[in-house]
């Protein structure tokens, strides 16, 4: 059987820079202007745009959706239907699946709009910019990360919900998603939907329906684009044969909470595999104290093992995003997702 065609790719945050990060603190406490904050952040985002580039294995190029605080951050800030910014300091603050990264939760105040208010509208805090740093992509083959229909719904407060069923928030969010990626530049070829909420609870079969109507909503304005629902922290293994089922290009599967034995029996003839596959939380230093590297061959093994799926495509990725990790390492995690895809093409390690 031969290999399907494979390639790398960023799926999910990437962390800032330690010199970002004290310009951040110097101007929070006004050692420093705004303009060193957003000339550092232009520098430290069109390194890691360069960095793909430089590394040949990621034709499609992400900006790691750098300094947005958390993935419906944007939403939070400027969607009417939401909380403000200006009562973001009021909200309460929930922990991301078992880890130490925190959100502040929004309360959702009113009917969800058919119209679109953020993607390409949203400042950023940081860059006085769009927030998903469209500008930075123009002219280069891109990929944006989103909360998918599932996940927005749940991670939005329920208190004083104007929908009187989840399955209506679903479908309302697959409405109002759609309208938003109405409005994406041209330069975007692939969608990311962040969807942690399909492994980290147990969705009941009365919700899929909704989830199928909310994702055919959404194809419906997706044409000529890859579409990838991206699931992490836990094991996809239970709810993988929907997922397939769902009209998008593929699905991604974090293989440090999934085990392959356990979803062999599926075949992703036809879809993309997303494969997580490089530790997104933590990694091994070698006696320099750097990103010990002499994993890659048995991971690349790993990942030749995925053609059994039979998949279309193979992307590999972290498991999710980098954010949990210095960014010095974060850069050497996507060195060693390229030396992965590397070898398995049969190049030198």
């Amino acid at each position: 059987m031969n290999m399907p065609k494979i390639r790398g790719a960023l799926s999910g945050f990437h962390p800032l820079g330690e010199e970002l990060i004290q310009a951040i603190l110097d101007f929070k406490y006004g050692r420093a202007g705004k303009d060193i904050v957003k000339g550092l952040f232009q520098k430290e985002l069109t390194a890691l745009i360069r960095l793909q580039e430089d590394l040949k294995e990621f034709p499609v190029l992400s900006t790691g959706s750098f300094g947005i605080e958390d993935l419906i951050r944007p939403f939070t800030r400027s969607l009417p239907a939401l909380h403000s910014y200006e009562e973001l300091g009021d909200l309460p603050i929930n922990r991301i699946h078992f880890t130490n990264t925190f959100y502040r939760q929004p309360a959702i105040k009113e009917e969800l709009p058919n119209t679109a208010s953020v993607l390409i509208s949203d400042v950023h805090s940081l860059s006085d910019e769009n927030s998903y740093s469209h500008d930075f992509l123009s002219g280069k083959r891109g990929r944006i990360i989103i909360p998918g229909p599932v996940s927005f719904a749940s991670l939005i407060s329920k208190e004083s919900n104007p929908y009187s069923k989840m399955e209506d928030l679903i479908e309302a969010s697959g409405d109002y998603l759609a309208a938003e990626l109405l409005t994406l530049p041209e330069q975007y070829v692939e969608i990311q939907y962040d969807e942690p909420s399909l492994v980290w609870e147990r969705i009941p079969r009365t919700l899929r329906p909704a989830i199928t109507s909310a994702y055919d909503k959404l194809s419906r304005v997706t044409d000529g684009k890859k579409t990838i629902i991206s699931t992490y922290f836990e094991s996809c293994e239970n709810i993988l044969s929907f997922l397939l089922d769902l009209p998008v290009s593929g699905v991604g599967v974090d293989f440090t909470k999934t085990n392959i034995l356990s979803i062999s029996d599926y075949s992703f003839a036809g879809k993309i595999l997303q494969a997580g596959i490089v530790d997104a939380q933590n990694y091994i230093p070698n006696e320099e104290g750097e990103l010990d590297n002499s994993i890659n061959q048995l991971l690349a093994n790993y990942v030749s093992g995925l053609n059994e799926l039979n998949p279309d495509e193979i992307v590999v990725t972290p498991t999710t995003g980098l954010e949990y990790l210095p960014r010095e390492i974060a850069d050497q995690k996507l060195r060693q997702i390229a030396d992965i895809v590397n070898i398995v093409k049969g190049g030198s390690s």
